[in-house]
């Protein structure tokens, strides 16, 4: 069994400013973070060095399921600060960042990317704004209703969100134009949403799971799973991890259809949570505290407070390594230990001098 997260070392104050918010990989060793005042650091050595950027976007909210930024995955990334709805874009990694000035004329609530360098965005104005060019370019498509909330892309150019009294919207031609299904989910919005193919979505709306097979035009609720949910992760072939501010564990593993609540898991809030693949699977805490499962999140250790505070930032890298950051501004790092001394957190002095797959 890989060993894979389950070492860390802390690697000092990496953003002096502190309140680090998520972290982005871009591949090949290349990741950003985020952090609340708009700064950002980057690696290009699987987190070994950082460089600090500097301020050079937009502040960035503590949503780790909804973050700030979309990355395009061919080096190009927007980010967008939702209060005075700028929006700022890289074209080079991470490297530089451009502000594109205002896009929208009230706040931003939401956003969606359908793929080819589309992407929509919800106005606090109940404007629909659009770009076809991966956010180079952007189109008011005007007033489509009172604030759109919860926007997200299903599959196949459908996009669905939420207004202000809970109607539904749906496009199916890449967000240019929107229809009203009325009031789908009662009094709450989504929160959390995966697409399996052919048309089939669910959504986890308050403590409810509702699922679509036609993409998004009718669904059907099959039932309450659990309260306190704030994250989730889909792992593939058909499991999906609900993480609760209540500290349980939501687990399924038929596409949403049954659950389980494997009760108490985390000693701390959790505040992100990453698939390192494998069956790994990283949950941070709002207490500093990590867990960690290796068997698609059937069972769970506690790693113990490995910072003093908030955890929101984590992301994998590829090839084994990890990176954590705090909102005192850490970040630590994770790589394969050797296989023959397995690192116990439990005996925190053994395995110091192993050898490792590249240097910490």
């Amino acid at each position: 069994m890989s060993n894979v997260g389950l070492r860390w070392r802390d690697l000092g104050i990496i953003d002096t400013r502190g309140y680090i918010t998520s972290i982005l990989s871009l591949g090949n060793g290349i990741a950003v973070t985020f952090d609340w005042p708009g700064g950002v650091c980057r690696t290009t050595d699987y987190g070994r060095s950082w460089t600090d950027l500097g301020v050079v976007v937009g502040e960035q909210a503590f949503q780790p399921q909804v973050p700030d930024y979309i990355d395009f995955g061919n080096g190009i990334i927007i980010s967008i600060q939702y209060a005075n709805t700028h929006i700022w874009r890289s074209v080079d990694y991470g490297a530089t960042w451009v502000d594109l000035g205002v896009i929208a004329t009230g706040g931003i609530l939401c956003k969606a990317y359908y793929g080819s360098g589309i992407v929509t965005l919800g106005g606090l104005d109940g404007h629909i704004y659009r770009s076809t060019d991966y956010g180079a370019t952007w189109a008011d498509l005007g007033y489509i209703t009172n604030r759109a909330y919860r926007m997200y892309c299903l599959e196949n150019g459908v996009g669905i969100f939420q207004n202000r009294v809970y109607h539904m919207y749906r496009s199916a031609d890449y967000g240019l134009t929107w229809a009203d299904l009325g009031v789908i989910f009662g009094d709450y919005r989504p929160i959390l949403d995966w697409n399996f193919g052919s048309g089939v979505s669910i959504v986890f709306v308050y403590n409810r799971i509702y699922r679509s097979e036609d993409y998004g035009l009718t669904w059907a609720d099959l039932g309450e799973v659990g309260y306190g949910v704030n994250m989730g992760i889909y792992l593939g072939n058909g499991i999906i991890i609900l993480t609760s501010t209540n500290r349980n564990i939501f687990r399924s593993t038929d596409y949403g259809f049954t659950w389980a609540n494997s009760g108490v898991i985390f000693s701390d809030r959790p505040a992100n949570v990453a698939d390192f693949g494998g069956g790994t699977v990283i949950v941070t805490g709002e207490g500093g505290h990590v867990h960690r499962s290796a068997d698609y999140g059937i069972n769970w250790t506690d790693l113990g407070a490995i910072a003093s505070t908030d955890m929101f930032g984590i992301a994998y890298l590829g090839r084994s390594v990890g990176i954590l950051g705090d909102s005192d501004g850490y970040v630590y790092r994770s790589v394969l230990a050797h296989r023959h001394i397995p690192w116990h957190p439990t005996e925190p002095n053994r395995g110091k001098v192993l050898s490792r797959m590249g240097s910490l």
